[in-house]
């Protein structure tokens, strides 16, 4: 069901459409990276749950989907940041997606112009899966930290 119409919700949705574009892509792009790596169902997770997301923001766009196309630097920031510093960064800066992605909902959530249904929707559905991704992601990190750890005689 469109719910979106002209009052000022439609680039809000918009903006969060694009932003889980960047996040379905940039964890596309990880899970590539870490086909080997015990981290990779965990990253299937989370993409499925940025999927979701994005499922029913195009939902709620309609025929406005068309017009989000934004590209995004982030994936390669990540894509970066493991190529060069390792696993940890590459958690650290998917981290820190998650948590713009976040704020982004809590921002539209406070927004007085969107219709009531898609703030609950937002709240009780698409950023609780923003959440349980980050504590995922925070979770996995400090498990490559134990890791790293333990394989360096107990010097992290």
């Amino acid at each position: 069901m469109n719910v979106i119409d002209h009052s000022g919700s439609k680039e809000t949705c918009i903006g969060l459409l694009n932003l889980e574009r960047a996040a379905f892509e940039t964890y596309s792009q990880a899970i590539d990276f870490y086909k080997e790596d015990p981290l990779h169902s965990r990253l299937l997770s989370i993409r499925s749950a940025h999927d979701e997301n994005l499922d029913y923001l195009s939902s709620q766009l309609g025929a406005w989907v068309e017009e989000t196309l934004e590209p995004d630097s982030f994936p390669k920031a990540v894509e970066g940041a493991a190529a060069i510093f390792g696993e940890g960064a590459a958690l650290m800066a998917l981290e820190a997606g998650e948590a713009e992605a976040a704020h982004a909902y809590e921002e539209a959530i406070s927004n007085p112009r969107l219709p009531r249904s898609l703030k609950d929707d937002l709240r009780g559905k698409l950023l609780p899966r923003l959440r349980a991704n980050l504590l995922e992601l925070e979770d996995a990190r400090a498990e490559e930290s134990a890791a790293a750890g333990t394989s360096n005689g107990g010097k992290a």
